[in-house]
């Protein structure tokens, strides 16, 4: 009787410590995976003419995560993900805006950037306009990206302007590559909900 009492009372302790292990082992993948630092790459371009543009958002380069097609109809902006079509009013009271806004600044103070580039391709029937505009998008483009390089050190930056006279072209392109956390992505997703939602109340 004894016996089989200490047997029992053993196969709990291992039962026990067994569940403890898992749950440890369990505990450490969820603090690796909210921790491990995630790679993301965003390309946004932009056909001004011709009023279409595309944003895609992919993980470690090559694995896409998110990818729409960009207009403006009136005071909207019209991204078609799919087979969905969403519709962000160009206003800065906007709830949608609010929400990119304030996520913009959350995710600003916690991501890691490694790399921002532009590339505009701009042509008009008047060569004298058209270099009045490349010198405007030199000027304000690399004032911008001096800001970036002195704020982040390690950020790669980079900009091209290409000149086409004699055509009626307007496009503009920007690779972002940044990382950051699960963690802090999730954080500051609930962060930038809170305000834009205070803002509404408050309003």
């Amino acid at each position: 009787m004894v016996f089989f009492i200490l047997c029992t009372n053993k196969r709990r302790v291992n039962s026990n410590t067994k569940n403890m292990v898992i749950s440890g082992y369990v505990i450490l993948a969820i603090v690796i995976i909210l921790t491990a630092r995630i790679n993301i790459k965003v390309y946004f371009q932009y056909d001004v003419l011709g009023n279409i543009g595309k944003v895609k958002i992919t993980l470690f380069r090559v694995i896409p995560i998110f990818s729409a097609y960009l207009s403006l109809v009136g005071e909207y902006f019209r991204l078609v993900y799919g087979k969905k079509v969403i519709q962000i009013k160009i206003d800065l009271s906007d709830k949608n805006l609010r929400f990119i806004r304030e996520l913009n600044d959350s995710l600003n103070k916690r991501m890691y950037i490694h790399k921002v580039s532009t590339n505009f391709n701009i042509g008009l029937h008047n060569p004298a306009t058209c270099s009045v505009i490349c010198g405007y998008i030199h000027s304000i483009v690399g004032a911008i990206l001096s800001k970036i390089k002195t704020v982040r050190p390690d950020t790669t930056v980079s900009k091209t302007v290409n000149v086409g006279y004699f055509e009626q072209v307007i496009q503009f392109e920007m690779n972002f590559q940044f990382e950051i956390t699960l963690f802090d992505y999730v954080w500051a997703t609930i962060a930038a909900f809170y305000k834009s939602r205070r803002e509404v109340v408050n309003g």
